[in-house]
């Protein structure tokens, strides 16, 4: 039970002095004084000020909330005080914001991240989506997601409650924790067998069953179950026709029915993250994998990389991720299912401040700098890693200062031309295996960063004989031509670039330079103001899509006692 202010004050009493009476559906009637709803709630301000009631009118009545609500609600306005606990927490946070209650809403919010359970996480995910509270209603979900076989489970889950649509939307969630789609036919029954109503919704929700975990206990629970047999608006499934004697036939029909069942529950991709922590007593970098595309729920692996080891550059090819410190020449492979780290093999020509590249099963390795070479030589270099063969294999040389980027199937290389100094383009065509000189960007630059993004090819920032720049230039592959952009707001001495959390981030470590995204929305770029993203720049992310690794983690995610850490919230804006 938790409480809010003093209970000295009792504002009880004072019916001579009321104004108002506000009555509820159920009954319930207090006397009210106009002016200190008002002074308290802007709301009831409004309400009684700009809605034209009558001034005289006595009589209120509110009919959202029962009649224990609005007195726990009336005497927080008056005293400043309340008991909440979790049987009125949800009620008193769908009021408090109704009410306009600021600093009320904003304590149910933070108890409610404290007191979810399988007992009310459904009501606080409903009430959040009626009310558009969406960091409770994300935070809700995914709770409902995590424990999902537990909660149908559960005798009061509250899944009847769920509005339709709502309800089609968690069924379908990808990233559902069930062993099994037994689970969704629990839920659908749970749902809809105490509504005749609902019937006719049935077919619908029976479409989220997803065919590759289809069983035989699947199999007897649906077909001996009432809201198929007797359900008028199955009418296909129930054809006279059809003898649905085993499971085999009945997967075969439901597939031809329903084809897109066929997909797999589980995410379409999940990300592996690595930290390096410096400090006087200890160095090391920590592996992280998050539990589906959302960047902000992660846990940390069991293997610890090496002390003294920290990538800037990171890479996935099915089971397997390539890591490279391109500063000190390392590079390790990290394979995901044997959680064991080996050394990678040495490129042909050993170098430092190289730039890694990643398309389909090669990893290219542009530029970098020996010296023991000649300079001009090691800073051209391009070399393929083929991650099936693992071997390095020597392509030729490119432009000076390379920069490079993947973009639909091909690699693209900005930098300068050897003998004269002026900004070249190359593209490189990994099927004809040579490289095409294209139109270079407009403004000669070194030090930018480049970046695929969107369908198109960014080049951000750098310098030039005018200083440092705040220009940028994109490449649509489509017509070969580079565009000018929107400028980002700083001059930049060393600009990074990456997508974090799907969207376009830069930022400078070497200056105290705000860090800005790309909001494609509203077509501009805008400073992250979020705190958490000081800590999201110490991290480095790489996209799992192989499917079998995703599998592989679906099933070690699902275990009921990892430890989970949340961010919950906005990590850009």
């Amino acid at each position: 039970m938790q409480c809010i202010g003093s209970d000295s004050y009792k504002f009880c009493g004072m019916e001579f002095f009321c104004d108002a009476i506000i009555r509820t559906d159920d009954g319930c009637s207090y006397y009210v004084h106009r002016i200190i709803l008002s002074k308290n709630s802007k709301y009831f301000k409004a309400l009684f000020l700009y809605d034209g009631r009558d001034q005289k009118e006595v009589h209120i009545s509110l009919p959202w909330f029962t009649g224990h609500t609005m007195g726990l609600i009336l005497k927080y306005i008056y005293t400043g005080k309340m008991f909440v606990d979790s049987g009125n927490l949800v009620d008193l946070f769908m009021a408090s914001d109704f009410f306009m209650l600021d600093e009320l809403m904003k304590y149910c919010q933070k108890l409610c991240k404290e007191e979810i359970c399988l007992s009310n996480c459904v009501k606080m995910f409903i009430a959040s989506q009626l009310n558009e509270q969406i960091a409770i209603f994300h935070f809700c979900r995914r709770f409902i997601r995590i424990n999902f076989k537990e909660l149908v489970r559960h005798p009061n889950n509250g899944i009847q409650d769920i509005p339709l649509e709502m309800f089609k939307t968690l069924l379908d969630d990808d990233s559902l924790n069930i062993p099994n789609e037994l689970y969704i036919w629990w839920a659908i029954e749970q749902w809809a067998k105490n509504f005749k109503e609902r019937l006719a919704a049935v077919p619908h929700l029976f479409r989220c069953i997803r065919i590759g975990n289809f069983n035989g206990h699947l199999f007897q629970h649906i077909t001996k179950s009432d809201l198929i047999i007797k359900n008028s608006y199955f009418k296909t499934m129930n054809d006279g026709e059809n003898d649905w004697d085993s499971n085999s036939p009945f997967k075969n029909a439901y597939s031809s029915m329903y084809p897109t069942a066929n997909r797999l529950r589980q995410p379409k991709k999940l990300y592996f993250i690595v930290k390096y922590l410096s400090t006087f007593q200890v160095d090391m970098t920590s592996a992280y994998i998050t539990y589906d595309e959302d960047i902000r729920m992660k846990r940390k692996l069991n293997k610890q990389l090496s002390s003294n080891f920290w990538p800037n550059y990171m890479v996935a090819v099915d089971h397997f991720v390539y890591m490279f410190n391109s500063w000190s020449n390392q590079a390790f492979v990290f394979n995901l299912f044997h959680n064991t780290l080996r050394v990678m093999e040495p490129m042909n020509y050993p170098r430092i401040k190289y730039n890694i590249v990643h398309d389909g099963c090669y990893i290219y390795a542009v530029g970098g700098v020996n010296d023991l070479l000649e300079k001009s030589e090691t800073a051209c270099m391009f070399e393929r890693y083929d991650t099936q063969r693992h071997i390095w294999e020597f392509l030729g040389y490119t432009c000076n200062t390379a920069v490079g980027a993947a973009l639909d199937g091909k690699v693209y290389i900005v930098g300068e031309n050897p003998s004269s100094n002026r900004m070249i383009a190359k593209e490189y065509d990994p099927d004809r295996g040579d490289f095409k000189e294209i139109n270079a960007p407009k403004i000669s630059r070194i030090g930018f960063a480049l970046i695929s993004h969107g369908g198109q090819l960014f080049v951000i920032g750098g310098r030039n004989d005018s200083g440092y720049l705040k220009s940028v230039e994109v490449l649509r592959p489509q017509t070969g031509t580079w565009e000018t952009f929107q400028p980002i707001k700083y001059r930049y001495e060393s600009p990074i670039a990456r997508i974090i959390d799907d969207k376009l981030v830069v930022y400078d470590e070497r200056t105290d330079y705000p860090s800005l995204y790309w909001h494609s929305k509203d077509r501009k770029w805008k400073r992250v103001s979020s705190p958490y993203f000081q800590s999201v720049k110490k991290y480095l992310y790489c996209s799992i899509e192989d499917s079998n690794a995703i599998t592989f983690f679906k099933q070690e995610n699902s275990d009921s006692n990892l430890k989970w850490k949340i961010f919950d919230g906005d990590i850009l804006v």
